[in-house]
């Protein structure tokens, strides 16, 4: 749960900073729990899967594995 409030708080930080000239951005994150029996790719496989979603869902939001 702390990396969903993490992931929301760099997303409404992001979208609410004028960048200069690219203007205002936005981000989507995919975020989940590491489980013990995880290895570093299965991890990556699962928010990078979580990932795509939130940019399916329309962008500048966050999916998560859980």
């Amino acid at each position: 749960s702390a990396a969903l409030r993490l992931a929301e708080k760099l997303r409404e930080l992001i979208a609410g900073t004028p960048f200069g000239e690219a203007g205002i951005i936005t981000s989507s994150f995919g975020v989940g729990p590491f489980h013990p029996d995880d290895d570093i790719e299965g991890l990556t496989r699962r928010v990078d899967k979580a990932l795509y979603e939130a940019k399916d869902a329309g962008r500048n939001c966050f999916r998560s594995t859980e």
